[in-house]
């Protein structure tokens, strides 16, 4: 179904192009995509209330778990973009008195998940969840916390490149904050037949890549992350399923540089939830975003007076703002919405929520 592009070495996708492809695929006469531009949501998004918020609307169900599926599904994107944004979520264990209600084990179970354990290393973070099935787990999810901690923005920086065991060289940060957490991760992982995935919004991503290096999953799926290795690394990847969503003009997934005198390229195949941004090296399409744009294309004459503007009235530059976890959930809501020929994504927050 899904449209391969092959540019550069890497297997790219437009993933609305796909959808609008598919046999149940009928075009809405309107299409109210809410956008969230704030701070908050880049900042804070655990703090969300509106997480597993119901996907083509208030009145359908959210899509069933595939844990058999390790190739594309759209309905699993959208469950794995919202256990990343549930990562961030701080409990008792980071927060103490000021964790957040509902708890992300409430939450968990409140969609039929199950919390396994959270990890909080020094620098890093992570969940693991299980999806249960009759006579058991139909799978286990292990989802990685992006940068929230000055400690995470150093790592990011450092991007000398590091010798990876097997094979390949990778980003020193990320390889840092990576072997810290490991040991603790691995030991909580289980060491059963059951599909386990891998997941992570930006930094999250290259550690859930990285990861993958170190006990191959059933699938990987990232949002907005950088790339974290070299070309050698990557091939070491080539027979897992990797699915990475970068979304319109998100700065991050272009980051660290694959230029000389780096040498830094994702994995797997990579899935644009918003085409059209032609300023972006992997940009697959002319077709205009499903987004209602509130900041104009970095490269515009326009931009440094909005990100002003924006930064006055509290929103932000749309390079930062589609690299939000709420924004590549909008985004997959977007995608389901169009499969099932649905015109609305079901996402209704009040005026002023955030």
């Amino acid at each position: 179904m899904l449209r391969n592009l092959k540019r550069k070495g890497v297997a790219e996708y437009d993933i609305v192009a796909a959808i609008e492809k598919a046999p149940c695929y009928q075009k809405p006469d309107i299409f109210p995509m809410p956008y969230d531009s704030s701070w908050r949501s880049l900042s804070r998004p655990g703090a969300a209330g509106d997480l597993f918020q119901p996907v083509l609307s208030p009145h359908t169900p959210r899509p069933p778990f595939q844990p058999e599926a390790v190739d594309f599904s759209p309905g699993n994107a959208w469950w794995f973009s919202e256990l990343c944004r549930l990562s961030y979520r701080k409990g008792e264990e980071e927060a103490g008195t000021a964790a957040l209600t509902p708890s992300r084990a409430e939450l968990l179970a409140g969609v039929g998940f199950r919390e396994i354990c959270f990890i909080s290393g020094s620098s890093s973070q992570c969940m693991l969840a299980a999806v249960p099935a009759e006579g058991g787990a139909g799978a286990y999810i292990l989802a990685f916390r992006g940068s929230d901690r000055f400690e995470n923005w150093l790592s990011n920086l450092s991007a000398i490149q590091a010798k990876w065991p097997g094979g390949g060289m990778v980003h020193y940060g990320f390889k840092k904050e990576f072997d810290r957490v490991w040991p603790m991760v691995d030991e909580c992982l289980p060491k059963t037949d059951v599909p386990l995935f891998f997941t992570g919004h930006s930094l999250g991503g290259a550690m859930a890549i990285l990861a993958a290096a170190r006990r191959p999953p059933a699938a990987v799926y990232t949002y907005g992350a950088p790339r974290a290795g070299d070309r050698t690394f990557v091939r070491r990847l080539s027979s897992i399923p990797i699915h990475q969503f970068v979304c319109h003009q998100d700065m991050v997934p272009r980051m660290p540089p694959s230029r000389i005198p780096f040498d830094f390229h994702h994995a797997g195949q990579i899935y644009h939830l918003s085409p059209g941004d032609t300023d972006s090296p992997q940009a697959s399409s002319g077709r205009k975003s499903p987004f209602p744009r509130t900041s104009p294309d970095p490269g515009s004459p326009t931009s440094r007076f909005a990100a002003a503007a924006a930064s006055l009235s509290g929103l932000i530059p749309g390079f930062l703002t589609d690299h939000s976890p709420v924004n590549y959930t909008l985004g997959l809501c977007a995608a389901l919405s169009r499969e099932n020929g649905v015109p609305e994504c079901g996402r209704h927050p009040p005026a002023g929520r955030r």
